[in-house]
């Protein structure tokens, strides 16, 4: 008698086994994490290349953290909640994108929202606080002179200050823009720059944006000042653009090959 086929199987074929069927769905599994994996690389590749084709590479550097630590939390597994952090006593939890930071005593924990332990740092603060943006967070030593700022996977800066520390403060939404306006010679220079890296130190920006709209001249000690508060802003993990160069402005600029919008 001949057999009539649907697709592949013939009729008469038996339904598969539960343990064939639970083999098939683990395969299947393995085959789409296998594909995110490989997507998160490409994009992770063409962020680079971007990066380098437009020449902020320097500037670039903490937006490809951020990137690198989202695509790592989306494929790492949780294990759900509730479950026990670690942490005996806490002292302070915050919010961070994708999941939180919750401090003790002896330390703090970073978890995603789905229950996986990301981070965990042993200060030795003997009065350890923080204060969180979206993506990072500051750990210090309140009246000690020591700090730390983290992103959600790993320690992108640690100093000590000069000072005591009383409060620290991380931009809510990630940026501090500064408004340049009238001349700027050696003397304006020292000045913005004093202020400038006053604001970054208390709020450590994950953006700071230079806004010289306002500016009618500026010499080679304004390029200084762009370049330094890159580098220093930078060491904290975070980046800097210039917007609104006037005319007079972007001469200096385009012969530092320094990028503006």
């Amino acid at each position: 008698m001949r057999k009539h086929l649907r697709g592949n199987r013939p009729e008469s074929e038996e339904p598969l086994s539960a343990g064939r069927v639970e083999y098939l769905e683990q395969a299947r599994q393995r085959q789409r994490t296998k594909r995110i994996r490989r997507t998160a690389g490409i994009l992770v590749v063409l962020v680079a290349v971007v990066l380098f084709a437009t020449g902020l590479v320097g500037s670039s550097v903490a937006l490809l953290k951020d990137a690198a630590d989202t695509a790592k939390i989306a494929l790492l597994p949780g294990s759900g909640w509730p479950q026990q952090t670690g942490v005996m006593d806490p002292l302070q939890v915050e919010a961070l994108t994708g999941g939180f930071v919750e401090l003790g005593k002896e330390g703090c924990v970073v978890y995603s929202n789905t229950g996986s332990r990301l981070n965990a740092i042993q200060s030795g603060y003997a009065r350890p606080a923080l204060a969180a943006g979206r993506n990072r967070f500051v750990l210090y030593n309140r009246s000690g002179n020591e700090l730390r700022v983290e992103s959600r996977t790993q320690n992108l800066y640690t100093k000590t200050l000069e000072n005591t520390i009383f409060l620290c403060a991380m931009s809510g939404n990630g940026t501090l823009a500064a408004y340049l306006s009238g001349e700027i010679d050696h003397h304006a220079a020292q000045t913005l720059r004093r202020e400038i890296d006053a604001q970054v130190d208390d709020r450590l920006p994950e953006l700071l944006t230079l806004d010289f709209s306002g500016v009618t001249f500026m010499d080679s000690s304004g390029v200084g000042l762009i370049l330094g508060r890159g580098r220093h802003v930078s060491a904290l993990g975070g980046r800097l653009t210039v917007q609104n160069p006037p005319r007079a402005v972007r001469r200096m600029l385009d012969l530092a090959h320094i990028t503006y919008a």
